[in-house]
């Protein structure tokens, strides 16, 4: 499958998802079935500095069920009560059924 048509496929049931506020916009990378929070970064390890201007400031606006950042972390783990994924766990865990009802 092309990397295109698997956007498209994503597409249908997330998106980019973003709240305005007066100092400009505050946004999550994707929200699964208007539940779960995605952040997405392209780090090995997600400190506490990547989730302040994101995914952080999005919760304070918007309460979900859960929220995620995905990245090339080697294993799953909790920072300040987020979950912290690989990309490959990320994954396995959506095509699982595990992370939405």
């Amino acid at each position: 499958m092309s990397p295109r048509v698997s956007f498209d496929l994503i597409a249908n049931w997330t998106g980019v998802y973003g709240l305005s506020e007066n100092k400009g916009l505050v946004s999550v990378d994707f929200i699964l079935a208007d539940e779960v929070a995605v952040e997405v970064k392209g780090v090995a390890s997600v400190g506490s500095h990547h989730l302040r201007g994101g995914l952080k400031a999005f919760l304070e606006k918007r309460r979900l069920r859960h929220a995620i950042v995905v990245s090339l972390d080697a294993r799953p783990r909790r920072l300040n009560g987020i979950d912290i994924l690989p990309w490959n766990a990320f994954l396995e865990r959506l095509w699982g059924g595990k992370l939405i009802r």
